[in-house]
């Protein structure tokens, strides 16, 4: 019945979880796969070489979003790379903290649907007790990033938090 924001709001910030690809050096803290390199826009468009330097960031994404959706991409290896990552890091949560709900929010829910598959396979088989127990994992995945991005997760949870419902 609590949101987890952690003492500075920060608590949903999971990005040097070491799960990533142990190759990659992340710029930030030093180490080795952290999930954010890959989970990230950048590592994320890692999977379209097609795509302009050139432009923002963002007018990338969109664009790959787009090839993704028109399947005018192969996505595939890309939704079982990012869906299983995924999938790995909210087991780690989902264990770790026994949420009622999940929240997926930010840039990956523009792509989530394609990734679902591969992020269920992940929690169905990393939270087995859980599920054995009857207990169902609610996910749900906003509709649209753009208001978690600039507000920020926790005050985009918290909005819609209705603990008497």
């Amino acid at each position: 019945g609590n949101l987890i924001r952690g003492k500075h709001g920060y608590a949903t910030e999971v990005a040097h979880v070491p799960i990533g690809d142990p190759n990659l050096l992340c710029p930030v803290c030093g180490g080795t796969g952290c999930v954010e390199l890959e989970l990230s826009l950048e590592g994320m468009l890692h999977y379209s070489t097609d795509l302009l330097h050139t432009d923002s960031l963002i007018h990338r994404w969109n664009y790959f979003v787009k090839l993704l959706s028109e399947s005018k991409l192969d996505g595939r290896e890309f939704a079982e790379h990012i869906g299983t990552l995924l999938g790995k890091l909210a087991s780690i949560l989902i264990n770790l903290f026994d949420p009622e709900v999940f929240f997926i929010t930010g840039y990956i829910t523009d792509v989530f649907d394609i990734l679902a598959p591969y992020f269920q396979q992940q929690l169905s088989q990393r939270c087995k007790l859980a599920l054995q127990q009857g207990l169902k994992i609610q996910v749900e995945k906003q509709d649209s990033c753009n208001s978690d991005v600039f507000i920020g997760l926790s005050d985009a949870v918290y909005n819609r938090w209705e603990p008497l419902r």
